[in-house]
């Protein structure tokens, strides 16, 4: 896959972003109607399975399906896994589950690093890589269902002996009394794509959000653009790259449960513009010996990018409620994938562009696409820190947008058992 066959690494690489794309909408679909666990255990044999075919591929249309079948398995546990974890605990606690989750990533990111380094034989690269994927195979024996889905599916006996068995894990005494009000639904719910455009006001934010993730999505690449300064060692440069992710998964982590959700991201989306904007202004007027300016706000604008990305997972994972959280996560991250598919062809614009604007087009489109997202952010979606999660559409009708003040349904002690509704304690 070199010279003029260099276009079957690039294809290769789509496909395993489409890959991501159907696992992302259709496992996310199908986890919301059998469970989260059913949906993770398909996605890690998938997942395992296609990582030890790469190694043995004997030509390249077999390297193809099996990389877009790792996306598949990928898409399915990225959405299955998170979500889980963000069901099984408190509002205080969803930062963990739901940010400081993103530091695995960094770690992987370490990891291919120094693999890469010291193993140059991609097929030995592939099978390390490939063996330390398989202890997923063992996740069936490790993970429960989301008592939260359990819940809104009508096995009360079931989430009862999980709250049960995670109260006895954590020495705390859950009693009888808020076992049996924990509330039900009046009839299951039925996961369906097209019942996140059931009402008028979730249709409007289901669209924002998936804008959402579209446009950070596209400007981190489109900003990764900017980043040939990165000459020399690529194992050195990955690592660095890891180190960057976390620092802002760090910020994101301390800081998310007191600013809150959307200041935060709307905050971070205001430096990408910043960024974009400033990149502009030093294609046309600065002069060549300054282009350290360059590099100062193309990371600015790297690190926006990165903290909006896990702050979206979160708050994407609030706003929709547990009948269709799965399905309305995984779209979200397809929406994100499509982006990240179509910001390269963004740059082949500057083509068409006459005269002096021509290098910077790319950069006003990201900056104006930016600019509509923190608008449809300000405006459509509301702010859910510290809120209980919905379970149903009814619940996610409730939440009311804007930057007042959210309720802290824990008085800033104990975890509420939020199924109740109420503000009780265990």
């Amino acid at each position: 896959m070199v010279c003029d066959d260099d276009i079957l690494k690039n294809n290769a690489i789509m496909l395993t972003f489409l890959g991501v794309v159907f696992g992302s909408t259709i496992i996310g679909n199908l986890a919301d109607r059998v469970g989260r666990k059913p949906a993770l255990v398909i996605s890690n044999i998938v997942f395992v399975t296609s990582a030890y075919l790469l190694v043995w591929s004997p030509n390249y249309i077999f390297l193809a399906i099996a990389r877009f079948c790792v996306g598949i398995g990928i898409g399915g546990q990225g959405i299955t896994t998170f979500i889980l974890g963000v069901e099984i605990v408190g509002p205080s606690k969803r930062r963990f589950t739901g940010v400081m989750c993103n530091f695995s990533w960094c770690l992987g990111i370490f990891m291919v690093a120094m693999l890469g380094y010291y193993i140059r034989t991609w097929r030995y690269l592939h099978l390390a890589a490939a063996i330390l994927t398989s202890q997923q195979l063992f996740y069936y024996f490790m993970v429960t269902e989301s008592p939260r889905w359990l819940l809104t599916r009508g096995q009360l006996d079931k989430a009862q002996k999980l709250i049960k068995r995670a109260a006895d894990v954590n020495k705390t005494i859950v009693s009888d009394v808020v076992l049996n009000n924990l509330r039900l639904p009046e009839q299951p719910p039925t996961a369906n794509f097209w019942k996140l455009c059931s009402t008028r006001k979730l249709t409007a934010r289901t669209l924002a959000i998936y804008f959402v993730w579209f446009t950070v999505s596209v400007t981190y690449f489109g900003i990764m653009l900017n980043l040939k300064f990165l000459v020399g060692n690529i194992y050195l440069n990955l690592f660095l790259t890891a180190i960057i992710e976390a620092v802002c998964y760090t910020i994101v982590t301390l800081v998310i449960d007191k600013l809150g959700r959307k200041k935060l991201i709307c905050g971070c989306y205001s430096l990408q513009i910043i960024s974009l904007i400033a990149v502009i202004f030093i294609l046309l007027y600065v002069p060549p010996d300054l282009n350290w300016l360059m590099t100062l706000f193309t990371l600015i604008g790297q690190c926006g990018a990165i903290s909006s990305f896990a702050i979206v997972w979160l708050w994407t994972s609030e706003l929709f409620p547990t009948e269709l959280r799965n399905v309305g996560t995984g779209t979200g991250s397809a929406s994100a994938r499509v982006g990240a598919l179509v910001a390269p062809y963004l740059e082949l614009l500057s083509k068409l562009v006459p005269g002096r604007f021509k290098e910077v087009s790319p950069f006003l489109i990201f900056g104006i696409i930016c600019m509509v997202a923190l608008v449809l952010m300000v405006c459509v979606l509301p702010e859910t820190n510290k809120q209980k999660l919905p379970d149903t559409v009814g619940d996610t009708e409730r939440l009311k947008h804007g930057f007042g003040e959210t309720r802290d349904i824990m008085n800033g002690k104990d975890e509420t058992v939020e199924m109740l509704g109420t503000d009780s304690k265990c």
